[in-house]
């Protein structure tokens, strides 16, 4: 049953309250504190009754959103991408989200909060990376250059890469036009986790991931070349292919400009606080931004 006038206010009004208390102690005190999401958590849970009694609505949306929030969520804390309070905040912003008027996968509110707070946080912290590659020239070069940093990136974007290779499309297939930000959710959420994996450093990576897991990787290109013969047979167009390669060029120097800028503002005991972020990006999930910009990734 669609949402009244009322209960959007409701939502708003909650979804503002929550905005404003998590961005004010994360940005003043570095800290997102339980004993507020807690709260909050227990007041959303008490309009969600009040909607359940007084407009029928169905509360297994907000649960399910929720749910799928706090799988991703725990999955980029124990990779160490974010912290716990960052996660559980999503998982309460999710939980929260009433679905717009007119849903689909787009605006589900995990995936749609998701991409939309990664992309404010991208915007804010190119500069920073601007700023620090122009004024720190010589410790971002060596940074750059590590081995570790070198190799956890090869191993996040080479993840990324055959699970958007395999899945790209089936997801072209099943959700259409939605599968390029269902994508980035997944391809960024795959890099994460490998690329923060503890895992050797060795002089000749590249060479030994090569030998180790020939079987897998053929079985993987394969299976995608496959995948698209039968499924999506003008995905193999070669200029198709090119646009393919430049947007998934595009989606990795973000992933790598995010985390190095991350990396390098918190080994200088800069905190970064995602608080603000999540409030931006749950604001967004409400405009046709994250259309347009996807329209113009297109073009």
């Amino acid at each position: 049953m669609p949402l009244t006038d009322a209960s959007n206010i409701l939502w708003s009004l909650l979804l503002l309250i929550t905005g404003a208390i998590t961005c004010f102690f994360d940005i003043t005190r570095q800290k997102i504190l339980n004993t507020h999401l807690v709260f909050l958590g227990m007041l959303g849970a008490i309009v969600l009754l009040f909607h359940s009694l007084l407009w029928h609505h169905d509360p297994a949306t907000h649960m399910l959103n929720g749910a799928i929030a706090l799988v991703v969520g725990a999955v980029l804390y124990i990779s160490h991408t974010w912290r716990g309070g960052d996660a559980k905040l999503f998982t309460l912003y999710a939980f929260l989200m009433p679905l717009p008027a007119k849903s689909n996968l787009f605006s589900l509110p995990p995936v749609a909060l998701f991409i939309n707070t990664f992309l404010a946080g991208m915007f804010f912290l190119a500069p920073f990376l601007i700023k620090d590659m122009i004024h720190n020239r010589a410790a971002v070069i060596a940074q750059a250059r590590s081995a570790e940093e070198q190799q956890a990136f090869l191993r996040g974007i080479s993840a990324a890469f055959f699970a958007s290779w395999i899945l790209s499309p089936v997801m072209q297939t099943v959700v259409k036009a939605y599968h390029t930000p269902l994508s980035f959710f997944i391809a960024y959420v795959v890099f994460a986790i490998t690329r923060n994996a503890a895992i050797k450093t060795r002089t000749d990576y590249i060479q030994h991931n090569i030998q180790k897991h020939l079987l897998m990787i053929v079985a993987l290109l394969v299976t995608g070349t496959l995948l698209r013969i039968f499924l999506t047979p003008w995905a193999l167009n070669p200029f198709y292919l090119a646009q393919y390669a430049v947007i998934f060029l595009a989606f990795s120097v973000s992933f790598a400009v995010i985390f190095h800028t991350i990396q390098h503002l918190e080994n200088h005991k800069e905190r970064i606080a995602f608080a603000p972020f999540l409030f931006i990006g749950c604001v967004l999930s409400y405009t046709p931004f994250l259309s347009l910009f996807m329209r113009a990734l297109h073009h």
